[in-house]
């Protein structure tokens, strides 16, 4: 899933690739975008090949707009279904329309100036080690907003999927350290 926003950061295209494996070859996805109980859009696309790639292009007019202020998120629901008209997959994703460049050597987001006020962060608890709760990232989250911070450098390695999801819905900015950092590479 890919946001595009337009030149002046209003109207953007939602662009999915999907590949559908299905046993008769012939599939049609049904793709809603919702805001709450709002449909802000839908596509219907069909497809004969099993395991085709298919990109869809949908159209959105005004999204309202993810940023660590401001963290909007739509629900995007596929639905799958097989030649004989029987759902075969739901498959949910939260979306959010922002637009990531760098111009002028400063980084911006949906054309505004990004100011990063972050920290590192391990996927540790004291209390528990490598076995992070739900409840731990939550509170984890919620102390980083009191203390305005709106950003994280996940460290050497990737984090429980949960911490990226509440990322979002909190408005963090999540910098994914790569590991090349060649420790014991000198000994």
């Amino acid at each position: 899933v890919k946001t595009l926003l337009d030149e002046e950061y209003r109207d953007a295209v939602l662009r999915l690739r999907v590949k559908v494996e299905a046993e008769s070859g012939a599939w049609k996805a049904v793709i809603r975008l919702m805001d709450g109980k709002t449909q802000i859009a839908e596509k219907s696309v069909t497809g004969s090949g099993n395991g085709e790639e298919t990109e869809i292009d949908i159209p959105v007019t005004n999204p309202k707009k993810w940023s660590s202020e401001a963290p909007n998120l739509y629900d995007l629901k596929a639905e799958i279904y097989d030649s004989e008209g029987r759902m075969t997959e739901i498959v949910p994703i939260k979306v959010g329309f922002r637009r990531f460049e760098i111009r002028n050597s400063q980084m911006l987001l949906n054309g505004k100036r990004i100011v990063f006020k972050g920290t590192n962060r391990h996927d540790y608890c004291a209390e528990t080690g490598r076995a992070v709760t739900v409840e731990k990232i939550r509170r984890d989250l919620i102390t980083m907003k009191q203390n305005n911070i709106n950003a994280v450098r996940t460290c050497h390695y990737p984090n429980d999927p949960t911490w990226y999801e509440l990322c979002d819905r909190e408005g963090i900015y999540v910098l994914c350290e790569a590991n090349i950092e060649s420790h014991g590479a000198g000994y």
